[in-house]
């Protein structure tokens, strides 16, 4: 009887019922996790254009600081790397890209997020809350362009359909009259070329935002050829302290 049972077992396969099961548990699981990332870049992107608007309306000037503080709180991801740890990821990763390269690419990442985040600053600093936010939106754009020549990544109807439904959505919430307008009787003197400085710069961080996300895509597909729940945080860890290192030296070298 005994032998019998154990040759049902292992004979034992899962039915079509009992696959369809698994599927769309692993499917509920992703989105929630999708919706979750989404709600968390939400939040920390208006949080972290709040505090860099409330910084220079309570009289703050410091460019470098404000960039500073768009990636110094990267401690926080060691919270979610200590909890969920994977054996053997950065063991593997090193074996089959070298320490020079993997030190080259961190550095090279740190040294663009340092520099676009000093960008997003002047755009902060010299327009509107508003006006910063729709120029922003054209990130969107730059992500497609990217990733197209960069990731070869097919721009299907679906991907340009919410380019622009998320870039049109941008664009009427940016449009919309802000109570901080009234910012500009401060002391900060509008005049059309800041104006037109932190256009571009604006206009340029987001571009350059775009082609590191897109870089940093690459990095995972080329050099460390995995890509991990730790792989990523440990990469954002040593990008961000990179970018913070070089903001602390721009903050220092102005006195």
């Amino acid at each position: 009887m005994a032998d019998t049972e154990n040759e049902t077992s292992s004979h034992y396969h899962p039915t079509t019922q009992d696959e369809q099961v698994v599927f769309h548990f692993n499917h509920w699981k992703w989105w929630f996790a999708v919706l979750l990332n989404t709600f968390l870049l939400l939040m920390g992107q208006l949080s972290a254009i709040m505090l860099g608007r409330f910084y220079f309306d309570q009289g703050g000037k410091s460019l470098w600081v404000n960039t500073l503080l768009q990636t110094i709180a990267f401690p926080i991801l060691f919270i979610p790397l200590f909890l969920f740890p994977i054996a053997n990821n950065t063991s593997e990763t090193n074996m089959q890209s070298s320490i020079h390269t993997l030190i080259i690419m961190d550095f090279s990442l740190g040294i663009l997020l340092a520099w676009d985040n000093f960008m997003y600053s002047i755009g902060l600093l010299y327009l509107p809350v508003s006006t910063y936010s729709l120029i922003c939106a054209s990130q969107l754009a730059f992500n497609a362009l990217f990733s197209f020549f960069i990731n070869s990544q097919k721009l299907t109807f679906f991907i340009l359909n919410i380019v622009f439904l998320l870039t049109l959505s941008a664009s009427l919430i940016g449009l919309h009259s802000d109570s901080s307008e009234n910012y500009k009787t401060k002391e900060i003197n509008f005049t059309k070329i800041k104006h037109m400085i932190g256009f571009w710069c604006t206009f340029g961080a987001s571009a350059g935002y775009a082609l590191l996300l897109c870089l940093i895509q690459l990095s995972f597909e080329k050099v460390l050829k995995k890509e991990s729940f730790s792989i990523v945080l440990e990469m954002l860890i040593w990008t961000c302290i990179i970018a913070s290192c070089v903001s602390l030296i721009g903050l220092f070298a102005i006195g």
